[in-house]
């Protein structure tokens, strides 16, 4: 498995994997185009492989297990969608992909639906942290929570540690 910078080529199976794992999705292709423009991506995918089937040498094309989409603002960062593919969750290819924002050194928020504990519990074990709670977040008036990771590179704002040499 190897993680990899989201290229137009992925359009397809990025797509794939977002309506394999999130079945109700309101995800759209033109929502992966947006994060395509943006160049705000990165996927998990299990290289190519060369496979004997009925005596004949095959090639099976690399195929998206995992797929990770955020913003970036001059404070923070937004992680908007985090996929793995369901065969492959609990084998710490989320975690990896979260892990990725890290390197920005900046806190990382993401929003969840109040009824999701399955992504909450994830994201608390990647070392995020529910700061807010966000009534009537969703277009269906679900509430949301909040969840922010500040990473240990992390020296902005109120995160960071100073020391202050005095001159006499």
């Amino acid at each position: 498995m190897r993680m990899r910078s989201y290229m137009k080529g992925d359009l397809d199976g990025v797509n794939n994997l977002i309506r394999r794992v999130f079945i109700e999705s309101t995800w759209t292709r033109r929502s992966t185009i947006k994060y395509l423009k943006a160049g705000k991506g990165m996927v998990l995918e299990v290289p190519s492989e060369v496979v004997e089937i009925e005596g004949v040498a095959k090639r099976l094309p690399a195929a998206i297990n995992g797929v990770l989409f955020w913003r970036e603002t001059p404070k923070r960062i937004r992680m908007d969608l985090i996929a793995v593919a369901n065969e492959l969750q609990l084998m710490g290819h989320g975690r990896k992909l979260a892990n990725y924002l890290d390197q920005f050194s900046k806190p990382i928020r993401t929003f969840v639906p109040e009824d999701d504990l399955g992504v909450q519990l994830f994201l608390k074990a990647a070392g995020f942290k529910a700061v807010k709670i966000k009534p009537e977040y969703y277009l269906d008036d679900e509430t949301a929570y909040c969840f922010e990771k500040i990473p240990e590179t992390c020296h902005t704002g109120a995160h960071a540690v100073t020391t202050r040499i005095t001159r006499r």
